[in-house]
Parts: C-alpha cells; sequence; structure tokens
C-alpha cells in the first residue's frame, strides 16, 4: 500500500551507445524543444535517432517521439496533448542508426502542462 517509484530513477532504455553532451530540455507552451551537442562522437553515428517520452503518472498517459531527429541536428521537439495542469516526467535516449544497439535513458525532470 505505501509503495511508490521514483521516476528520476526509471530508465527506460539501457545499452553501451553513448549519449551526447550537453541534454536539455525547454518548454514553450504545449511545446518541449531538446537539445544536445552534436558534435564529439566518440562510438555514435551521426545518424543515431533520439527517442523522446513524457510520462504522465498520474493519468497513464505516453507521449513518445520514436524515433525522433538524427543525433547530427541536435535538436528536436514533442507537442504535449492538450489537457491542463498535468506533470508529465520527460526522458531521452538514443537508439543506433543500424538499430543494433540503444543507449540508457536520461531523465531530464518534469513539466508542467498549461
Amino acid at each position: 500500500p505505501d509503495i511508490s517509484i521514483n521516476p528520476a530513477l526509471v530508465k527506460l532504455s539501457h545499452g553501451t551507445l553513448p549519449l551526447p553532451a550537453d541534454i536539455k530540455v525547454e518548454r514553450n507552451g504545449s511545446r518541449l524543444q531538446f537539445s544536445w551537442d552534436p558534435a564529439g562522437i566518440e562510438d555514435g553515428h551521426p545518424k543515431d535517432q533520439v527517442i523522446l517520452l513524457a510520462y504522465d503518472i498520474d493519468h497513464s498517459q505516453v507521449t513518445t517521439v520514436i524515433p525522433g531527429q538524427f543525433r547530427e541536428t541536435g535538436a528536436d521537439s514533442m507537442t504535449l496533448p492538450p489537457e491542463e495542469m498535468r506533470t508529465w516526467h520527460i526522458y531521452l535516449a538514443f537508439v543506433a542508426q543500424d538499430r543494433s544497439r540503444q543507449s540508457d535513458s536520461v531523465y531530464l525532470g518534469t513539466v508542467v502542462s498549461e
């Protein structure tokens, strides 16, 4: 009865593909703008693709972008559903261009929809 899950500790993806540096998310209305540093890829590929996920725990609703933009673009976006006053937990990961592996997911915190 007193069991809970800490969303910041949840891994939605696990793997050996490296994540880029400087991953960020910013909210602009119902749109989330993600960015990362596309340079300095050591063990990745410019055509690896981002995976974006927003999860509303209270209403069991998930919004995804799978697959998203290429690593080399350094940015992608997601539009949240129009429901008001919902807390969304935000995650990002990458999948290899040849689909042979994926990265660990990274938790980017929460946003509250307007």
